[in-house]
């Protein structure tokens, strides 16, 4: 393995995201949230996008899963569902929890969602000036405010 493999500072945002997850899933209880039921599988949908982005994005074109994009898309998804299986399996030890498959579901299609946004940008700004993810979205916010009349 390389070094990059065994460790890269891009990795560091989706590690404290999944860190982030186990604590929460660690808590006997959380708040809930105000209004309809689906709001919670809402919030369970936008956490795995935004873990699976942060794999996509920490991976990199020489990371894990190679540099092509399918499988950078494929393995960032398949890696953010599978955390999302164990978080479920973990939620069976915690006293007052427990799994729920709908949980799971909406997980792996946030996921999902999220490597292949990820995928769709690299791929409509992969012949552009190579930037950082973050860096072109800030970009692409500070340029639509600037043609706004």
């Amino acid at each position: 393995m390389t070094g990059e493999q065994d460790f890269s500072p891009r990795r560091l945002p989706a590690g404290l995201w999944c860190i982030l997850i186990f604590v929460l899933s660690s808590r006997s209880s959380l708040p809930s949230l105000p209004g309809p039921g689906w709001l919670d599988k809402l919030a369970h949908f936008g956490t795995y996008a935004i873990l699976s982005a942060l794999i996509f994005q920490g991976e990199g074109k020489n990371g894990l899963f190679g540099p092509l994009l399918s499988r950078r898309t494929a393995g960032a998804c398949l890696a953010a569902a599978l955390y999302g299986v164990s978080d479920e399996l973990h939620q069976l030890f915690v006293p007052g929890r427990q799994a729920d498959p709908m949980d799971l579901l909406a997980d792996a299609l946030g996921a999902l969602a999220g490597a292949l946004c990820c995928a769709l940008w690299v791929r409509r700004f992969s012949g552009r000036r190579k930037t950082s993810f973050l860096h072109a979205v800030i970009q692409s916010v500070v340029n639509h405010r600037n043609e706004a009349p």
